[in-house]
């Protein structure tokens, strides 16, 4: 491992957390990585008075050196609560994505933005999903080939409340799955055939059960969760 490097140069001295980062193979020195960023907090802030936004950085030299920005949603879901940052990436046209959570009085929107490959910075942000507060939460993004196309690309948000797709590289999105269980902290993947896999906790800390569910419809229908871990 080689010396640390900051990304967040423009971040000075204040928190963040909650890292993400994606890179894609067709071209490995492209990088984004995102995180929640307190800058525009004021100084020594109790925490009724912290703004937390998402924070962004760029590197297209394989991360040697970065650019950083705050990636904000559009303006009617902007807030002092910005939050689960979240990355991805395409292998096959090197497209890597960015988004997060936004929290206002009552509801709550899940917002991504796209960067294409040999950009610099991010396109504006797109609103995938509105929804009540308390169902704006715990969000992981993937993107790969939907099954039997490998020409195309989907890219998936699984979130605590259900599942979002996009069929045109972030632009539209629809909400295919309300989750009928419990559970957080849900991981999409995707495989080489178009296999949607999503990986979710139940619990904790104990007992603690993590599930496995598959989509093989490009993640418009489920199959049974199966429990691949149980911690008592």
């Amino acid at each position: 491992m080689g010396p640390q490097v900051r990304i967040d140069v423009g971040g000075g001295t204040f928190a963040s957390n909650e890292t993400s980062i994606a890179s894609s193979n067709f071209n490995g020195n492209e990088i984004v990585a995102a995180w929640m960023d307190w800058r525009d907090s004021p100084p020594n802030p109790q925490p009724e008075d912290e703004v937390i936004h998402i924070g962004v950085g760029v590197s297209l030299d394989g991360g040697a050196t970065w650019s950083d920005s705050i990636l904000r949603p559009e303006v009617m879901w902007q807030g002092n609560l910005e939050f689960d940052p979240m990355t991805a990436y395409d292998d096959r046209t090197g497209t890597l994505w960015a988004g997060g959570m936004s929290r206002l009085a009552q509801d709550g929107a899940i917002f991504v933005a796209r960067k294409d490959p040999g950009q610099s910075t991010f396109g504006p942000a797109i609103t995938a999903w509105t929804g009540p507060r308390e169902l704006i939460d715990k969000g992981w993004m993937a993107a790969g080939p939907p099954p039997g196309n490998p020409n195309a690309t989907n890219v998936y948000i699984a979130f605590v409340q259900g599942f979002l797709v996009s069929t045109d590289m972030g632009n539209e999105w629809t909400l295919t799955t309300f989750w009928q269980f419990s559970g957080d902290h849900h991981l999409p993947r995707v495989g080489p055939g178009g296999e949607v896999y999503v990986v979710y906790r139940e619990g904790g800390p104990v007992p603690l059960r993590h599930f496995l569910f598959r989509s093989f419809d490009g993640g418009s229908s489920f199959g049974t969760p199966i429990l691949i871990v149980l911690r008592n």
